[in-house]
């Protein structure tokens, strides 16, 4: 009761993964893969967020996999990184109201994360799994 409980957001839209030359095998690696998530979309119990397309951009780097995010369209801005190993993942990804966001924009990305003086949100987490 002491902690805030938030809501668990619901994810839409379509996932695409285009690789014409990537080779990893866990501690080396060649090549790129890019992951493409169009008509993306996450939906809370206070509204739904509209982020447009999502473009991944994801290349090996020693043991992990590590990835810059953007997207275009949409209501709001995303930027970050992400990175994928044998031992878990990470990620680091800022979520910004364009301006003129509406208040129910703004509610939903708050049940997200805590907003900066500016409505957005950062969201960043780190599993290992050993």
């Amino acid at each position: 009761a002491a902690l805030p409980m938030r809501d668990v957001p619901a994810l839409g839209g379509d996932i695409s993964i285009d690789a014409p030359s990537f080779r990893w095998n866990g501690t080396a690696g060649e090549g790129a893969l890019s992951l493409r998530w169009t008509r993306a979309r996450i939906a809370t119990a206070a509204g739904k967020l509209d982020l447009g397309t999502v473009d991944v951009a994801i290349a090996p780097q020693g043991t992990r996999l590590a990835g810059r995010v953007s997207n275009a369209g949409g209501e709001v801005r995303v930027t970050g990184s992400v990175g994928l190993a044998a031992d878990g993942n990470d990620g680091d990804l800022t979520i910004a109201p364009l301006p003129g966001a509406p208040p129910a924009l703004l509610r939903a990305l708050a049940t997200l994360a805590t907003p900066d003086a500016n409505g957005a949100v950062r969201l960043t987490w780190r599993n290992r799994s050993r």
